[in-house]
């Protein structure tokens, strides 16, 4: 089996991810030899999504030219860090004909997500215009948003502060929210400052490993 994992979009997430799929595999599951672990490609790709998710028309087609490279190196697995160009790279798929599966981090979220009541989705401001996951979901509202979108820029700049987040938890407890779904691969770094008192927090890119580690568990 080989898989490759598409990042780049937020660097910091790739080798992140990666280094949480490898320790998870060794602490949790008893993996210690080379032998054990599969074939996989940490792949970076930089393109130019500016700070609210939105790819460029140039880049896109940079992405569209890559996944028929990626093509040709026979993975059987596909996944990509960045929920927000998850939709254009469906939409390549769907209209080209590839060799390897994609796992949409869009798809496995809501999955895992499908029963709740009294959620909220953080996101990129282009996921959020675009309702990439869907017009059921509640989202933030423009001056959330702008807070969410100042976070996310904070952390591809290094910098986790999130004392902002103060002022989106009094709109959350204002408007009876319970759950907190993450989808934003970068606010993977500050999923633990919730009060798990207050709200149930959905990390996209924590149920992405979670997805990575059983397919790797059950196929090799």
């Amino acid at each position: 089996m080989k898989i490759l994992i598409l990042t780049g979009n937020g660097a910091l997430v790739g080798a992140s991810f990666y280094n949480e799929v490898i320790k998870t595999l060794n602490k949790k599951h008893n993996k210690i030899y080379d032998k054990e672990f599969p074939e996989i490609v940490l792949y970076n790709l930089p393109l130019d999504v500016n700070n609210l998710g939105k790819l460029n028309p140039f880049d896109l087609k940079v992405l569209k030219n890559k996944l028929f490279e990626i093509n040709n190196l026979n993975i059987d697995y596909l996944f990509v860090l960045c929920n927000s160009i998850s939709q254009d790279i469906e939409d390549i798929i769907n209209t080209n004909k590839f060799n390897f599966k994609f796992i949409n981090i869009i798809k496995n979220t809501l999955a895992k997500t499908s029963n709740l009541n009294k959620e909220i989705i953080f996101c990129s401001e282009y996921t959020n215009n675009q309702k990439i996951y869907g017009k059921n979901l509640n989202y933030l509202e423009k001056k959330e948003q702008n807070i969410i979108n100042k976070i996310i820029d904070n952390i591809l700049k290094g910098d986790n502060n999130i004392e902002e987040l103060k002022l989106i938890t009094k709109y959350l407890k204002e408007n009876n929210i319970e759950n907190i779904i993450l989808g934003c691969t970068e606010l993977y770094f500050i999923k633990n400052i919730f009060n798990s008192n207050e709200f149930n927090v959905y990390d996209s890119l924590t149920l992405y490993k979670d997805c990575l580690i059983n397919i790797i568990l059950n196929e090799n």
